[in-house]
């Protein structure tokens, strides 16, 4: 009988290290979520806003080289974004080029933020990534707001041969929350 006592008391410390493994497996779990998707996710936090005055297209077709005075005097294509929300938010603005034959190396552009235009710089200077390149960033106060003027044409240096080339494009906009609680 004494060894009935022992398999019994074997058994019982076997089932409750399992229900122990069982029960921290189980609480791990609740607590550790995975998602994974074949499309895209979108999750939607913070309220930054973006109105586009002329809409977000941007096109350079049948455009002439121009010295870079001239091209800072051209239209441009003006954006404005809006913190609603209650906490401050990074973003980053991203041009997206859509298509193009023109070379990036022919390229100028410049952007505003109020009145002020950085120096013309060639968009080959940027990194091209996933064919966008980031072309500013910032943050933004809760409540705040920027006003931005993007130009762009084809530099002075560029060949005859640029003449019937083209660039299209769209302005994008990615905000994080800086100060989550």
């Amino acid at each position: 009988m004494n060894e009935n006592v022992k398999n019994n008391g074997k058994f019982l410390s076997i089932g409750l290290s399992l229900l122990l493994i069982l029960a921290f497996g189980v609480s791990y779990a609740y607590y550790q979520v995975t998602l994974t998707s074949k499309n895209d996710i979108n999750v939607t936090a913070g309220t930054l806003t973006t109105s586009f005055n002329e809409g977000k297209a941007i096109s350079l077709a049948n455009s002439e080289p121009m010295k870079d005075a001239d091209g800072l005097t051209t239209n441009g294509y003006t954006f404005t974004l809006n913190n609603t929300g209650d906490i401050p938010l990074s973003y980053n603005v991203y041009l997206n080029i859509t298509s193009h034959t023109l070379p990036l190396s022919s390229i100028k552009f410049s952007i505003s933020d109020s009145d002020a235009y950085m120096s013309p710089v060639l968009l080959s200077s940027y990194t091209l990534d996933n064919n966008r390149i980031n072309i500013k960033s910032g943050t933004l106060e809760a409540g705040g707001s920027q006003k931005y003027t993007i130009k762009l044409w084809i530099d002075e240096g560029a060949d005859s041969s640029t003449y019937s080339k083209d660039f299209n494009a769209n302005i994008s906009v990615e905000s994080t929350q800086t100060n989550v609680k």
